[in-house]
Formats: structure tokens, sequence, C-alpha cells
């Protein structure tokens, strides 16, 4: 990995530091009194598409795998929607003793609690996120999910939250796991329908953009925010807090303030 950093406070050339090591350095702000402090993770091609062949894999180098799992150094949980977990069997772990080591510094336990939401509980029961006792999980169902698949879920030994089926629930879920599961900072991996309803419930506070130089076009491939327009008076205000430069893989790493109008 390259030792340059380029730093977004200013113009001017930047200092000569390493990029590794620095988002897990980095110090969030407290959450609100009534739910965590969300952050999001992605990354895009320079159209914009976070997709390539119907998943992100593809799309961002081993650094920008390695600066990921250093958004997890901070995360008490790690939230996932059930398309991304059945295309790509996430998990919440870190895997990096060292990681490791500065979440305990941290007071934060081993591994952050994997968070995954879906309505229809078709989700692939064998992978890590069900079958590994590495770290706790919770899976968030709705009232019109299926009683069979809601069954087989708890089979699996993870705790399970039933709340109400109609969109507009992202509030519901992170203040729950604020309340319930002692959840201060918050990491979403994704996917872009996840993104959308944090946005529109206006809970997303920060947003970590991997801009990876490819182009991918295609209609068909998903953007990083996916679902119905927002139009003017209501999209939200990003203010870039900090950018950085790998010269190894020509990535930029981009981290903004989410604002609501």
């Amino acid at each position: 990995m390259s030792d340059k950093k380029q730093s977004g406070s200013d113009n001017e050339p930047s200092a000569t530091v390493t990029i590794a090591g620095h988002y897990a350095r980095m110090i969030l702000p407290d959450p609100p009194a009534d739910r965590p402090f969300i952050y999001i993770n992605m990354v895009t091609s320079i159209d914009g598409k976070a997709t390539v062949e119907g998943s992100e894999r593809g799309l961002g180098s081993a650094d920008d795998k390695r600066m990921m799992q250093e958004l997890r150094v901070h995360a008490d949980a790690v939230m996932n929607g059930a398309s991304t977990l059945r295309i790509s069997g996430s998990s919440p772990r870190v895997r990096d003793s060292g990681l490791k080591a500065q979440r305990l510094e941290h007071g934060l336990s081993p591994q952050p609690i994997g968070v995954i939401v879906s309505r229809s509980g078709d989700l692939p029961l064998d992978v890590p996120f069900f079958t590994s006792r590495e770290f706790e999980a919770v899976v968030f169902l709705t009232e019109t999910t299926p009683h069979d698949r809601v069954a087989a879920i708890r089979a699996t030994g993870r705790k399970v939250v039933i709340v109400p089926g109609a969109s507009g629930n992202a509030l519901q879920i992170v203040q729950a796991l604020r309340r319930d599961f002692g959840v201060r900072h918050l990491l979403c991996e994704g996917g872009p329908s996840m993104n959308r309803a944090l946005l529109e419930a206006r809970v997303a506070d920060e947003i970590f953009l991997t801009l990876a130089p490819k182009i991918v076009a295609g209609k068909e491939s998903l953007t990083a925010v996916e679902g119905s327009a927002f139009d003017r008076s209501s999209m939200p205000q990003l203010s870039l807090k900090e950018h950085l430069l790998d010269q190894a893989t020509d990535e930029l790493f981009l981290r903004y303030a989410i604002s609501y109008q």
C-alpha cells in the first residue's frame, strides 16, 4: 500500500502518511440519545455503480477490504440487508488480531454484533452469519414474515426481533438496537435498499465511500442507493469531511457527513 494520504481540508499538496490504520485510529461522534450513530460504508465505480454482475465483488481492492475491516473497529454492530447476505454471505467478523485488540482497547467486545433485516425471512441458514458462534447476531423480521421462516431462523439460535411490516420501519429497528442491545455505533454495509431506508428515515449520519477507478455502466447495475427518488426539497446533503488517496490502487476513500433539509 502507498504511504501517501491526501486529506480533504484544503488544496495543498498532501503530507506523506500511512493510509493503513487511518480509519482504525479515528474517533466517531457520540450517538444521539435514542438511537446509534449510523455510518454507511460502500464502494462504487466512477459511474456510481455498486454492483458488477450482481454483486459488489470486483469493485474494491484488497486495500478497500482492509479499510472496511478498520471501520468495523468502532462498530457495536454491523448491519446488512437480506439481499447482501444472500449474494455475498456477509458476516460482521473482524479478522485481524490487531484490529480486534483495538476494539478491546475501546471497551468493545472482540466482534461486533451481526444484524440482518429481512421482510421475507428467505435467508441462507448455512452461512457463517448463522453457523458461527464467534459473534452474536440478531435478525429483524416483520409481522408479515411467514411463520415457518421465523421458526427456522429462531432454530439457528440467533435472536429474532419482529417489527412492523410496513415500509419506513428503519427508525424502529435502529431504536431497538440502541434500547435492547446497547448499540451506540452502527455500521451499515448495504445494500442499496437498506441505505435508502436509513436515509429516508433521516438516521444515517455519515457515509464512507470508496471510489474505485473502474467503469461498470448498465441499467441493471445497482447504485449505492436504490429506491424511490428524493426530490429537490428532500434529498440529503453531504459535506466532505476527508478524502484519502491510495496511490497503489488509485482508489479514493471519501468520508461525508450527512444532513437533511
